[in-house]
């Protein structure tokens, strides 16, 4: 059972961060931030809030909900000491939208960028993700290890690809796309999802790994920087290989189809923000 005080310890940690500047590295392509999935989690949005889900149904005690209810207030205050980096990430973002030319060697240096300035922030979540396992008990572990099981095998990435690639076009088809530019955005999605199958194997090996020092009795900084450090190229390689797709999508799309584009993405930024207020 975790000792609460380890809240104080990772406040005390994570307060001492200084703020320095985020680098959003892929293009905020306004054709994908409104139906692909790589639009959530740029503005902040809780990761804990899928292990919050599991949670439901384990019989927690009161203790544990108090304990639970603490750590979430720790999450919810790093995401309010983050904000900061994230909107100079936001200004960067922009400047990335306005690059015509595909420029690798600059995105990388983005990318490389953003990969580096976000290890506190990464660093502070699986901290409250390590001391939230702990509040459980054996028993409580293992039926949360079941529900992930079963939540996973109900995930088909090949299904919801296709379902980020039917919205696009769909978007497309509202700002009058041609056949041409429709054939086009299928062969590029066609080609970005093979690329990222490949990329992705080592993507969910790393997030094992991850997790299974989330899991541990107690919680090794040094073993999750090293774990970091070594993913450090493919996460790079990622991030281009969005950033890519993302940009090579824009080109497709007029200079009058993209400001369309622009504001329905406005639009639905605003809807976002309505329901967030909501909650």
């Amino acid at each position: 059972m975790l000792n609460i005080n380890i809240v104080s310890g990772i406040k005390a940690r994570i307060s001492t961060k200084p703020m320095t500047s985020l680098l959003i590295a892929a293009p905020f392509i306004v054709a994908l931030t409104v139906s692909s999935a790589y639009a959530r989690g740029q503005e902040g949005h809780s990761s804990h809030r899928p292990m919050q889900a599991m949670l439901k149904g384990l019989d927690l005690t009161d203790i544990q909900k108090e304990q639970l209810q603490e750590l979430r207030k720790q999450a919810r205050e790093n995401r309010v000491l983050y904000r900061g980096e994230r909107k100079e990430g936001q200004s960067l973002r922009q400047q990335a939208d306005n690059l015509e030319i595909w420029d690798e060697a600059q995105m990388r240096s983005l990318i490389a960028s953003k990969v580096a300035n976000r290890q506190a922030n990464k660093l502070a979540q699986a901290e409250i993700k390590h001391a939230m396992y702990a509040v459980l008990t054996k028993a409580q572990q293992a039926q949360l290890a079941e529900k992930r099981a079963a939540h996973k095998a109900g995930k088909v990435s090949e299904a919801r690809a296709a379902k980020q690639h039917k919205r696009l076009l769909k978007m497309a088809q509202r700002v009058g796309a041609t056949e041409s530019q429709i054939s086009e955005l299928k062969v590029l999605h066609t080609q970005h999802v093979s690329v990222m199958n490949s990329l992705k194997i080592t993507a969910q090996d790393h997030k094992r790994a991850e997790q299974a020092i989330i899991h541990a009795d107690e919680f090794d900084v040094a073993q999750w920087h090293e774990l970091q450090a070594a993913f450090t190229d493919s996460a790079i390689e990622l991030g281009l290989q969005k950033a890519q797709y993302q940009h090579a999508v824009k080109q497709v799309f007029n200079d009058e189809q993209q400001a369309q584009l622009k504001a329905m993405k406005k639009r639905a930024q605003k809807k976002m923000k309505q329901k967030k207020k909501l909650r």
